[in-house]
């Protein structure tokens, strides 16, 4: 089994986002930036489906970035395409 470098992000939409809106935005913007990144190996998306039922949870969603090394990952948030993910 080959072994992977996971980083998680929890993310929370912005004040005056609707949960569509910001869904849309992390689906495309966001998510085209975040694919950009160097040596990313996979990016995935997880969103709270049900935010009313869970209103007290920290989050809207989290996000996965699979890269084949801490040294992989480590170069991608170095660089200048991780400096745009952060501009929003």
């Amino acid at each position: 089994m080959a072994n992977y470098y996971k980083r998680i992000g929890l993310l929370r939409r912005k004040a005056g986002f609707t949960q569509e809106q910001f869904v849309e935005y992390w689906t495309t913007v966001h998510a085209g930036m975040a694919k950009r990144l160097p040596k990313l190996r996979r990016y995935v998306i997880n969103v709270v489906a049900d935010r009313e039922k869970y209103p007290h949870l920290g989050a809207d969603g989290f996000s996965e970035l699979w890269f084949d090394s801490i040294t992989d990952h480590d170069a991608a948030f170095a660089s200048r395409s991780a400096s745009s993910c952060w501009r929003m």
